[in-house]
């Protein structure tokens, strides 16, 4: 967990780690996953830049099934309060 809701210092702090990362955000009066931040191997690796893609919903940048199976994986994560693995299986 974080401890910081500053964008700027979130993304400093995973860019210390040379494997792609992210943070989102839950929305708890959308119920929407959100984008806050990628480090710069993601960036690399994926494509994306974080400015693209900060403050977007997962249903923006995935399809929907996808999107709403990584939503409720996540959701699953936060209830449960057990970390969230994101592994390509």
């Amino acid at each position: 967990m974080f401890t910081t809701a500053d964008v700027r210092d979130l993304r400093r702090q995973i860019d210390r780690f040379n494997v792609p990362m992210f943070i989102v955000q839950r929305y708890r009066d959308t119920d929407t996953f959100e984008i806050l931040a990628l480090n710069r191997r993601h960036e690399i690796e994926s494509g994306m830049s974080m400015e693209g893609v900060m403050g977007k919903p997962l249903s923006d940048l995935l399809p929907p099934k996808q999107a709403a199976a990584v939503a409720a994986k996540y959701e699953k994560c936060l209830t449960e309060k057990t970390p969230c693995a994101t592994g390509r299986s």
